[in-house]
Order: structure tokens, then C-alpha cells, then sequence
């Protein structure tokens, strides 16, 4: 948790440019969402085997 104090790690965070999950599953689709809500993260891919799970993440943001 960033407590806002610079001394702690979660204030030397820095953005990542493009991040590449393979699998949109519960828990990489849920790590995705965290990246985008946290803006740790400039672009996410999703990599997904069925075109369902595919559409869900894309709806899902």
C-alpha cells in the first residue's frame, strides 16, 4: 500500500511502457485491471486462446 511517503517502495514505482499477458483469465485479467486502474502501464496486451475469453476481456476494459 502507497502511503504517499517517499521512503516507502510503492513511491519509486515507474510506468511500465507495454505489458503482455498471456492468458485473460480471472486472475491475469484481474492483474490487468489493477495495472490499468494504477496507470502502471502505458499499453496491456492481452494474449487469449479462445476468441470468448478474448471478447470478455476487451469488455471488461
Amino acid at each position: 500500500m502507497n502511503t504517499n511517503n517517499d521512503d516507502t517502495p510503492a513511491s519509486n514505482i515507474q510506468e511500465l511502457n507495454t505489458v503482455t499477458i498471456v492468458g485473460v483469465g480471472l486472475i491475469s485479467g484481474s492483474f490487468a485491471l489493477g495495472l490499468k486502474e494504477k496507470n502502471l502501464a502505458k499499453h496491456i496486451i492481452g494474449v487469449s486462446k479462445t476468441e470468448a475469453s478474448a471478447k470478455k476481456a476487451l469488455e471488461l476494459g
